[in-house]
């Protein structure tokens, strides 16, 4: 039977573009001096949470695909709610074309997100990282078409815990139309 390869970690600095890096291969430690290790060792206790993206303090709004424990969807806008306790949070999701998300940190939605970042295979993407212990919440947004490929959110990981998220708003609306009625293109440069 083949083993699954880890999927590469990208780093979403907030002012540089995204780069895809493959995660390091653990090394066997050096036996050495144990006030010297005493720092690593520490880093090594931080306990990742994770989380499958079917948990129900994950809240998706839009038109999504429960499938197993991982959420799919196509449609622009589909928007991911988390609230957690900690420092990090990060995402391992994929497409099967090129996915296109905003990411918003401790804010609600506005016209410009804190960064972007796009994924085709399976990849760990770090949403939030450094920051203040307490509680916080992230929002990702399907930016692009559907006709660019099915998005795939198998999981979330945190540092911390996770909270139940933002629920959803009793009355929406829909708006069913075109291209025009959802906004396509509102982003291009031209």
């Amino acid at each position: 039977e083949p083993t699954k390869q880890p999927a590469p970690v990208v780093t979403a600095p907030k002012e540089s573009p995204m780069k895809v890096k493959e995660k390091p291969k653990e090394e066997p430690k050096k036996p050495g001096p144990a006030v010297s290790n005493a720092k690593e060792e520490k880093k090594e206790q931080v306990k990742q949470t994770p989380n499958k993206a079917t948990d129900s303090r994950v809240v998706f709004v839009g038109r999504t695909l429960v499938d197993g424990t991982a959420v799919k969807f196509d449609w622009s806008g589909v928007t991911a709610r988390l609230k957690f306790t900690g420092t990090t949070l990060s995402v391992t999701c994929s497409s099967t074309g090129i996915a296109y998300y905003n990411v918003w940190v401790d804010k609600a939605p506005t016209a410009k997100s804190d960064f972007t970042f796009n994924v085709k295979d399976e990849q760990k993407v770090v949403l939030a990282e450094k920051l203040k212990k307490g509680e916080h919440t992230v929002i990702i947004q399907k930016r692009n078409e559907g006709d660019r490929g099915i998005a795939t959110v198998s999981s979330f990981e945190c540092d911390g815990e996770f909270l139940q998220g933002e629920p959803l708003r009793q009355r929406r609306i829909e708006v069913v139309g075109d291209s025009y009625t959802c906004g396509y293109g509102t982003e291009s440069a031209g």
